[in-house]
């Protein structure tokens, strides 16, 4: 397990696309704590990295072994994470879709994910945000992943 002084340089890493910090930091993480070590209450790590980072950061996680994780109080995933990438959202969603199961991905691509129904009308399937993105791009991508 990581301290909280390297959860922190994890971060700051993630947000540098610093390769060496983050694999060094992630070998410390079992899988269960890589898939759930959460940097805020609608974030886990790997989603932070979707959001944030490079491809290349986000390949290291897959290569350390992570796996999806339902956030139970958030409607955020990793595929939404993935489309708020500005710099690399076709990438980072190839990479969520190439870890998840096809029934998992389907659900996550046409569902708003919203636990409570909380923000019933604010939340928004990945399929929605995709939609509002400049280029089709990402909602092809995830229109194949639903064939």
């Amino acid at each position: 397990m990581l301290s909280s002084e390297e959860i922190t340089d994890l971060q700051f890493a993630i947000d540098d696309s610093d390769l060496e910090v983050v694999a060094r930091l992630l070998k410390s993480l079992n899988k269960t704590e890589l898939s759930e070590l959460q940097f805020y209450s609608n974030s886990t790590a790997f989603m932070y990295a979707l959001e944030r980072s490079t491809p290349q950061a986000v390949t290291l996680f897959l290569q350390a072994g992570v796996d999806s994780y339902e956030l139970p109080w958030s409607d955020n995933n990793e595929l939404k994470s993935a489309l708020r990438n500005k710099a690399h959202a076709p990438a980072m969603v190839e990479l969520v879709l190439g870890m998840l199961e096809p029934e998992l991905a389907k659900e996550m691509i046409t569902s708003d994910w919203d636990p409570d129904d909380s923000a019933e009308g604010q939340a928004k399937s990945p399929m929605e945000m995709a939609d509002k993105l400049p280029d089709s791009i990402c909602r092809d991508l995830l229109r194949n992943a639903l064939k």
